[in-house]
């Protein structure tokens, strides 16, 4: 609006959006720093970062340059910035010990959708682009608990039956940037990825979530609130309840 000025490198397209805001700065059409299919983000978190008004619903990423893919992103509970990485809904289970992709992720742009994942390496390049709050989210569209897990938890889809940061587990939400978690000595069965037990003194527990289950058990995945009894959940309690996974 300045007819003296001879300076354009901070808005050189002049559609009104600086240069370190706007993808595309030689076209005045794109206005935003990512999210759409021509200017993909990093993550939900990036695309919250960059506009705190940003709604829920589908938008684009393309993490580390592995792939434009449209996804759900969840910009309003627990803060926001999460985005839907895995769906596995009975009696479409996901399998077990598999790395990549998995079903169709185009189902990842609606929390309702079928089951579906990201490949291992996508999950957890999108989380490399978030910030040190927590890192992961499981949900489920049946019951209302959420799980989390820390940032510095690197998501592996196999069975392991080590104690590390993924299996450790915070009931509520929390904006510190060094959270504390809650973990059992005992953890039983030989479940990856990401898991919570209930009850692991005195004999009986209860895996409460599990984003991956082994061939021990003939569910890959589920999520309960049950708190005591099997390790599949009480008859109140069905193990069929479907379950996400968020990353920020």
């Amino acid at each position: 609006n300045d007819s003296t000025s001879t300076i354009v490198a901070t808005d050189a397209d002049c559609d009104g959006v600086v240069t370190g805001l706007d993808c595309n700065d030689n076209d005045p059409l794109v206005t935003s720093q990512g999210g759409t299919q021509s200017c993909p983000a990093q993550s939900c978190n990036e695309i919250l970062s960059n506009d705190s008004s940003s709604q829920d619903g589908p938008y684009y990423i393309d993490p580390s340059g592995l792939g434009v893919r449209q996804v759900y992103c969840d910009m309003t509970l627990d803060g926001g910035g999460w985005t839907l990485v895995y769906i596995n809904i009975n009696p479409s289970s996901l399998g077990t010990n598999q790395s990549g992709e998995q079903g169709s992720v185009s189902n990842l742009a609606n929390p309702n959708g079928n089951s579906a994942k990201f490949s291992d390496a996508y999950i957890n390049a999108i989380k490399e682009y978030s910030d040190s709050r927590i890192g992961y989210r499981v949900t489920s569209n049946d019951i209302s608990s959420r799980y989390f897990a820390p940032s510095s938890c690197t998501y592996t889809h196999a069975t392991h039956s080590n104690l590390n940061d993924c299996r450790k587990y915070t009931a509520n939400y929390s904006t510190s940037t060094n959270p504390s978690y809650i973990q059992c000595d005992y953890w039983g069965g030989d479940g990856g990825g990401l898991d919570m037990w209930y009850g692991c003194y005195g004999g009986g527990y209860t895996n409460v979530f599990n984003t991956h289950r082994s061939s021990n058990y003939p569910q890959s995945a589920g999520i309960t609130t049950n708190t005591s009894g099997s390790s599949l959940g009480s008859s109140s309690t069905s193990w069929t309840n479907d379950i996400l996974m968020w990353v920020r």
